[in-house]
């Protein structure tokens, strides 16, 4: 029975396959579909015979200016869709069919080629793309990646380079061509927006206060850009690389360095301007005050520091701890004569200090030297300020209560302090810009404008304080057109010019050390504090004081001047004498070629005659 079955199914599938079998016409029409493209971009030959079957065949064309019967084609500078009408005749039978085809002057390929050329390899903008061509084709074309670049040609820019592909086809009537295969890279972030975004989030989530209380946590990886970061300290006995924090009697001023690895085989920093807070002395005895004061002199180690003002070496040492003695800087007072256009006369109420360098590295261009050019009438200019600091000596060639033309700006732009829309909330704000020039304060958009929004904000920031009423407020801006930035106004107006003589012929830590003195100095005497010394570029824009700003030095100097006036307001009644062995000497000074792992020292601290504490410290030297 199973047999008998099998049998009959076979039978059947059999005359199934028999009923399926083309016919001699279909045979040749598929013949013809295979061998007639679709598109014809040259003369065709259109074949007239099919000898298997003896099957003849004549065309016809719907339009012969286009192509005619034979396969010639006439066109030049647009393409048309022609319907070719064929008939097969096999003995008696006869048989017509049509196929629609585009007769254009160029082929497929070229058609691709044209859609393709509209990308580049690297895409980093949008695209309005030609889609149509020759009236007849067009482009049906779809991104793998429309986070990146979509359908409608919007570039969208990804955080990291990132590939993918344009797959088309090239339509026209009834024909849809294979898939082409675009393969193309979203260009990502530049490492200067990367550098802005890791930074901006460090601002935002990790230094919103850059007076720091507590130890401070620093990431040391970016998860959104995949970016390792490690952190660089200006002084660790401060705050170490990995954030913790110790606290000195007076307010210590630090840099630190964030270096980001972005993979590029470049990298970048960033530094963030911290202050630490002070101890409170109030709960410490006298000999507990002092020997912090000296801890903070006796560094555990010392990188030593490089000066190169305008690219060139003034590095007469390897460097200097602050060795304090409580002397007066001893100022050689002589000033510019009235006859001089760089004499103002101008009286002030002295609101900043400005902090210049010459920038002169010529080695005769000592303090002396250009405090005396200064007094000659400065070649008559207008020119003039109010000290000169160098190895030399410390010169005075204004009165601090009269204007020096030294920081850009007129004689009657005063320093006014705003008040913004914005509450207090950190000790030590960060400050940005808005994409609409406001001044940002902790990412809250203030109601201070800047005076030309298309133009950058200085890069040391505006000059601040909290008000009484615990509201930020801000030193009105001005727009310095000489340097082209949005600065703090009254540098001439408002402030003391110190110019410190930079030239290859000095040692100018040494000279930094004397700038810092008398810095603390005035501060005392006109009753201002350290948010009031300020750069030149603060008033201006002008990247000055060149050799501290290419050292990222601004911070230790500013640590510097603080130590200073801690010891004047409280060591008024001590006197301190250092002795120093082998690298070091009395001063403090480190030999420039020093090839000593550490250097020894001793403290005698005194009252009148009494000594009230004596000490020996060790220094490790990172040479």
């Amino acid at each position: 029975m199973k047999k008998i079955y099998f049998l009959i199914i076979t039978m059947l599938f059999s005359f199934l396959l028999i009923g399926c079998k083309p016919s001699e016409f279909e045979i040749i029409k598929n013949y013809i579909d295979d061998v007639i493209p679709s598109v014809i971009s040259e003369d065709v030959e259109l074949i007239t015979t099919y000898s298997k079957f003896n099957a003849n065949i004549e065309w016809e064309s719907s339009n012969e200016d286009v192509i005619d019967f034979a396969g010639n084609i006439y066109v030049k500078n647009k393409a048309e869709v022609v319907v070719l009408t064929y008939t097969i005749t096999i003995e008696d039978k006869i048989m017509s069919y049509s196929k629609e085809v585009i007769v254009s002057p160029v082929d497929v390929e070229t058609i691709a080629l044209r859609f393709e050329r509209q990308f580049s390899s690297i895409i980093s903008r949008d695209h309005n793309l030609t889609t149509s061509y020759l009236n007849v084709f067009k482009i049906d074309w779809y991104s793998t990646n429309e986070n990146v670049f979509d359908n409608q040609g919007h570039y969208h820019k990804p955080k990291i380079d990132t590939e993918f592909q344009i797959v088309y086809k090239v339509v026209a009537g009834n024909y849809v061509s294979e898939a082409f295969y675009i393969d193309l890279v979203a260009l990502g972030q530049t490492d200067l927006e990367k550098i802005n975004e890791i930074t901006n989030w460090l601002k935002r989530e990790q230094f919103k206060d850059l007076y720091l209380t507590e130890d401070v946590s620093l990431p040391t990886y970016y998860e959104p850009l995949k970016v390792n970061i490690k952190w660089k300290s200006s002084n660790q006995d401060v705050v170490t690389n990995d954030g913790k924090v110790t606290h000195y009697v007076f307010e210590r001023y630090v840099t630190l360095q964030a270096i980001f690895d972005l993979g590029t085989g470049s990298g970048s920093t960033v530094n963030f301007e911290c202050i630490v807070s002070p101890l409170d002395t109030s709960k410490m005895s006298e000999e507990e005050v002092l020997e912090n004061f000296l801890s903070a002199i006796a560094m555990s180690s010392y990188d030593g520091v490089f000066f190169g003002g305008n690219g060139a070496s003034c590095n007469q040492s390897y460097g200097h701890l602050n060795f304090y003695n409580n002397k007066s800087s001893e100022i050689d007072v002589d000033y510019i004569p009235t006859k001089f256009k760089n004499r103002t006369q101008i009286k002030q109420d002295v609101k900043m200090i400005v902090c210049h360098d010459t920038g002169n590295m010529n080695r005769t261009a000592t303090a002396a030297a250009n405090a005396n050019y200064v007094r000659s009438g400065y070649g008559g200019s207008s020119t003039g300020w109010h000290y000169t600091v160098g190895n030399d000596g410390i010169f005075q060639t204004v009165p601090d209560d009269e204007v020096a033309y030294q920081a850009n700006g007129s004689s009657n732009q005063y320093t006014k302090f705003i008040k913004t829309n914005i509450k207090a909330e950190w000790q030590k704000p960060n400050f940005t810009v808005s994409d609409d020039g406001y001044i940002m304060i902790n990412d809250k958009k203030s109601n201070i404008k800047l005076p030309d929004v298309n133009e950058k904000l200085a890069s040391d920031g505006p000059v601040w304080q909290i008000g009484n009423d615990g509201y930020y407020y801000i030193a009105n801006l001005w727009f310095c057109e000489s340097h082209g930035y949005n600065a703090t106004q009254g540098g001439n107006a408002n402030a003391i010019g110190i110019e410190s003589a930079v030239n290859a012929g000095s040692d100018y830590a040494l000279t930094c050390r004397m700038f810092a003195k008398l810095v603390a100095e005035l501060l005392i005497k006109h009753n201002l504090d350290l948010s009031r010394v300020v750069q030149h570029n603060t008033t201006s824009g002008k990247d000055c004081p060149n050799a501290m700003r290419v050292t990222n030095y601004w911070y230790t100097f500013k640590d510097m001047i603080s130590l200073e006036k801690f010891a004047k307001e409280n060591f008024s009644e001590y006197t301190f004498s250092w002795n120093g062995t082998g690298d070091i000497d009395n001063t403090g000074k480190i030999t420039l070629n020093t090839k000593a792992k550490e250097v020894s020292y001793s403290v005698i601290v005194k009252q009148g005659n009494d000594v009230v504490l004596s000490k020996d410290y060790t220094t490790k030297i990172n040479n």
